[in-house]
């Protein structure tokens, strides 16, 4: 009986609510990503792509190889931006 009590006794924890990209561009831009703008269907969700190697496989595959490129120089050039060594040059530079 202890244990029950015990466990009757503690507080439940609350969730909050998870709110999902489309619902955070709808309400702060007004936008409905997905209507389609040319024929006013609905779009959806087809894969979540998170790694690498199958962004670069769907812009080849789409001919969008320079792509590839560019976000890598924008990858890398944010990188640097917050890094340490960006933060002591912006140090000696601004003295």
């Amino acid at each position: 009986m202890g244990l029950e009590a015990a466990a009757s006794t503690e507080p439940m924890k609350e969730k909050t609510p998870r709110v999902d990209w489309a619902e955070l561009l709808s309400r702060t831009f007004d936008v409905d990503v997905f209507a389609c703008m040319r024929c006013g269907g609905r779009r959806r969700v087809l894969a979540y792509v998170k790694g690498a190697e199958g962004v670069r496989a769907i812009l080849e595959h789409l001919g969008l190889g320079q792509a590839i490129e560019y976000v890598r120089k924008v990858s890398s050039a944010r990188a640097w931006a917050s890094s340490s060594k960006r933060r002591e040059a912006r140090r000696y530079t601004t003295e």
